[in-house]
């Protein structure tokens, strides 16, 4: 997993070492720091210097897009507001429930504590559409909207640890050894180091590691230069 983040904050966040982790039924993504700084934090809330109990939301949905313009300070309760669907729901939809008395999709939502009943629907993506309605009725720009037709539940977030060592070596980049006034680049397998290439260019020498450890463990390898991987993926 890649995290973004602006160009003004890269240096700041890179000082300390940052680990993925997820809640106890793997449908929220954090990543929290994993070096000693103040207190564990999470990255968003370290982006935005925030010191109060407000939370942190990401706006087009996607947490691992750290940039400033997609974060946004907010109570719990909004949190809350702008969460999908419960993962284990009998429906794709948020606010939507198979309601097996009467063989029919009930849509309700939760406001303030008081659970609304909103009807009983044949059609469970009608169901989905009044709670969707009602919700921004409520809570406007930060209602959560169905999208109809996708699954609207919690996502699970498989994080798994990776081996490869992440630190760099004293020439800057991961993977490079100086040879003979020259760049030499290698890949660790998991059992001995792949020859990935030589150059009389550090950073050359550095894409050449990368290049041969995408080829070697693809999305889950270490990169000197993580924003290039699309090119790595053409290779």
């Amino acid at each position: 997993m890649i995290a973004i983040v602006d160009d003004e904050d890269h240096k700041r966040v890179s000082q300390y070492k940052w680990a993925a982790r997820t809640d106890k039924n793997n449908s929220v993504l954090k990543i929290y720091n994993s070096s000693e700084i103040r207190t564990t934090i999470s990255l968003n809330r370290f982006i935005l210097n925030l010191e109060n109990e407000q939370k942190v939301i990401h706006k087009d949905g996607n947490e691992l897009n750290f940039m400033k313009e997609n974060l946004v300070a907010v109570d719990q309760a909004i949190v809350t507001r702008k969460r999908r669907g419960n993962k284990n729901s009998s429906s794709k939809y948020k606010g939507v429930s198979w309601h097996s008395q009467t063989s029919k999709w009930k849509a309700q939502i939760n406001v303030n504590g008081t659970v609304r009943h909103l009807g009983l629907f044949e059609s469970e993506s009608e169901a989905a559409l009044t709670y969707n309605e009602v919700a921004i009725k409520y809570f406007g720009e930060y209602a959560y909207q169905n999208v109809i037709g996708k699954d609207n539940s919690a996502k699970v977030f498989e994080v798994e640890n990776v081996l490869q060592k992440r630190k760099n070596n004293k020439l800057g980049y991961k993977g490079i050894f100086e040879r003979n006034s020259k760049y030499q680049a290698r890949v660790w397998n998991g059992k001995k180091f792949i020859y990935a290439g030589i150059s009389k260019d550090i950073k050359e020498a550095a894409k050449m590691h990368d290049r041969k450890a995408y080829e070697i463990h693809g999305d889950k390898a270490v990169l000197n230069f993580p924003e290039l991987i699309n090119e790595y993926k053409k290779v």
